[in-house]
Order: C-alpha cells, then structure tokens, then sequence
C-alpha cells in the first residue's frame, strides 16, 4: 500500500512537471503578436498588387488575433492577470 500511495505521489509530480514546462514554452512566445505587427506593415508597404497585399495582411492580422489570445490565456494561466478567472473564460469562449 506504501508503494501505491509514493507512485502517485511522483506520478502527480510529473504530470505538474509536465504542465510548468508547457507554460515556460509558452513564455518564450509571449510577444511574437508584435512580430505579425511588422509583417503587416512591411507588407502594407510593398509595392506588390492590391490583392495579394490585402490577402496577404488579412493572413497576418488572424495570426495576430491568435497571439494575441494566446497571450491572454499563457498570462491568466500563470495568474499575472488574475481578475480573469481561466475556466470561466474558457467556457465564454466556446
């Protein structure tokens, strides 16, 4: 019974392992919006046709959305937004 009791104690340990790794990966993401930002302005200022520019921005303007929310999801995780509560908001999203 002690045996069953310390594997899950470890097996608990690795899965929050596991999960602060996942969180740290997402740090190093944290402001890749501003990235897109500088794609859509560069891109705006091409002198390529008016339709590839336009489609082109509208490609980089999801993908800022996306970290945008990305952010705010990695930033209520850690609880350095912390008037939002995680659950709550995920189930306004879906």
């Amino acid at each position: 019974m002690l045996k069953l009791t310390r594997d899950f104690k470890v097996t608990i340990l690795v899965i929050n392992n596991l999960e602060n790794m996942s969180v740290g990966r997402k740090l190093f993401r944290l402001f890749k919006f501003f990235n897109e930002y500088l794609t859509i302005k560069k891109t705006l200022e091409t002198e390529k046709n008016h339709t590839t520019k336009y489609l082109t921005s509208a490609t980089r303007l999801a993908f800022l959305f996306y970290w945008i929310f990305d952010n705010l999801s990695v930033l209520i995780k850690i609880k350095f937004i912390g008037h939002l509560d995680f659950a709550n908001t995920l189930k306004r999203a879906n």
